[in-house]
């Protein structure tokens, strides 16, 4: 299991916050009783938090002047490209 995620052994009910990013796995789960048990692969994937980004603006330019650099402000999660 993901962690910051449990398997209730009583309710079968998955519940938590995920942590950490996880590639795609399947996690059996089982039900028993007097009468025999039941399985089923549950997949589960935890992806990284989307960047949220920001810029100041409005932004005025003025023709044939360079331009200071615009940065964005990202509160969100990494941006790879």
């Amino acid at each position: 299991m993901p962690a910051g995620l449990s398997l209730s052994t009583t309710t079968g009910a998955i519940t938590g916050t995920p942590t950490t990013v996880k590639a795609q796995a399947t996690y059996t789960v089982t039900a028993t009783n007097v009468t025999g048990s039941g399985t089923f692969g549950i997949v589960i994937t935890v992806n990284p938090t989307a960047p949220i980004i920001t810029y100041t603006s409005p932004d005025v330019y003025v023709v044939n002047t360079a331009i200071t650099a615009l940065n964005p402000n990202n509160t969100g999660g990494a941006a790879t490209s």
